[in-house]
Parts: structure tokens; sequence; C-alpha cells
């Protein structure tokens, strides 16, 4: 009896197409198990800063940092004792693990995130431009003045669109910040790590570009498609979906200036 050594051109399309068919269905859950891994590595990292500005609080008589400002220590520099061992003003934040979200779209930006800068102001005045609710609040804040500190974020993710081409500081402030940078560059665009007014934020409507280039720095959607993580004042993360991203849960009550 002749024995069969090869497959038949019909038994090869049927092996082909099951072999395409496992691969549909294993690829996209593997992309689903990956993007929920970087939603939980994001979620870690905040909650380690979370307790590193609960233990910033403590050394500093219940004083947390707000904006970033040129003649006060930038947030990252400060929490550096707490998050990575280094001393307070050493500069080293760009080799913070917990500052950088696997989500970020360019692996050499130093520091993903950005914090509170908003000056309390009545609810009213958070949409109005003009109003001094667009200013930002550079001084610490006392944690425990916090009205329901569970409801206001503190720490954000950062956004990476850029809003236009132009190469210069005004119009193309959303750059990649990497440790090749020399200080003088770094310091320029690290001192916009803070959100202080409602075009910052994804939800704010319509979506635009200020004349001076300050919008878009709360990330619209980083994580499942449609938003970003964010840590609140009480110390727990959580996945925001853009549209609830608002001057309310920035707007800190009891932080009035």
């Amino acid at each position: 009896m002749n024995r069969r050594n090869a497959f038949t051109l019909i038994e090869l399309l049927v092996v082909i197409a099951i072999i395409g068919l496992l691969l549909s269905i294993i690829i996209p859950a593997l992309k689903i198990a990956k993007d929920k891994a970087k939603d939980i590595v994001c979620l870690n990292n905040l909650k380690q800063m979370g307790i590193a500005f609960k233990l910033y609080a403590q050394d500093n008589r219940d004083f947390v940092p707000r904006g970033n400002d040129y003649n006060l220590p930038f947030w990252q520099d400060l929490f550096l004792p707490y998050t990575q061992g280094y001393e307070s003003g050493s500069g080293q934040f760009w080799n913070v693990g917990v500052y950088n979200c696997p989500a970020y779209p360019d692996s050499e930006q130093i520091v993903d995130y950005i914090i509170n800068a908003f000056k309390t102001r009545p609810p009213n005045e958070l949409y109005v431009p003009g109003t001094a609710a667009q200013y930002e609040a550079s001084k610490p804040s006392r944690l425990s003045r916090a009205v329901s500190p569970s409801q206001y974020i503190y720490i954000a993710e950062y956004e990476d669109r850029r809003p236009n081409k132009l190469d210069n500081f005004e119009k193309n402030w959303i750059k990649v910040i990497s440790e090749k940078d020399d200080w003088s560059t770094m310091m320029n665009y690290i001192i916009m790590y803070d959100i202080w007014t409602a075009s910052h934020l994804p939800a704010f409507d319509p979506p635009r570009l200020d004349s001076d280039g300050y919008s878009f720095r709360v990330a619209r959607a980083r994580h499942r498609k449609e938003g970003s993580m964010n840590l609140f004042l009480d110390s727990h993360a959580e996945w925001l979906h853009y549209t609830d991203n608002t001057p309310l849960k920035w707007n800190v009550r009891g932080w009035e200036e």
C-alpha cells in the first residue's frame, strides 16, 4: 500500500485558515493584556507618589508642593527622598521609575505626570477666561485644610500631543525632556508640569490651543482610549473618563488663598 507523505492543497489551506483564526483571537487578547498591565503600572506609580506626598507633608508641617516656580523647588525634586532615596534638591528626577508611565508614547520623557496648581475660586469662575481662576498657585498648601480630599485630583498624567510644528518655547511646549538635555533646557520645560486653568484639562469644551500655547496639559486618552489615571488628595488613584476631568476636580475647597 502506498503511504501519503504530503498534505494536499486543501489540507494546507485548512491548516493556514486555522492558524489565521487563532492569531486573530490571540493577538487582540495579548494587546488587551499588555494595555491592562500598563494601567496597573501607572496606577501603582501614582499610589507610590501618594505615599510620597503624605510622607512629605508629615516632614514639612502638613504642607505639600503646588505649581512649579523658578523661585521654589520643583515638586518632582521635593519628592525624591520618598520615591528614589535621593536627597531633595539633587535634581535627579530623571532617574525616578515612578515618574514614568509605560503608556507614555516616548520612553525618553523623564516625567510623565503633572501636579495641581489651581488657585481655589468660586465654581462660577472656573470656566471663565480672564478670571482669577486662571492664575497659578505656586506656594505650598496645607494638606489637612482640603475639604473632602477624596474628590480632588493632586497629580495626573501629562499630555503628549504636539499642538503644532513650531519648534519654540512659546508654541510647542509639550516637548520630550530627556536626561540628555542640558539643565537650562530641562528647567524651561519642567516648569510647565502643573495645572492651573480650565483649558489645561481634557474636558474643556471646546478643546483649543490658547494663543500662548498653554492648553492640553492633562492626558485625554492615555488609558482605555478615553481617559487617564489620576491621584487624589486622599492618596487613592483611579481612572477617569476625559469628560469627567473638569476644573471641579482640581479646584480644592479649603485651599483658598
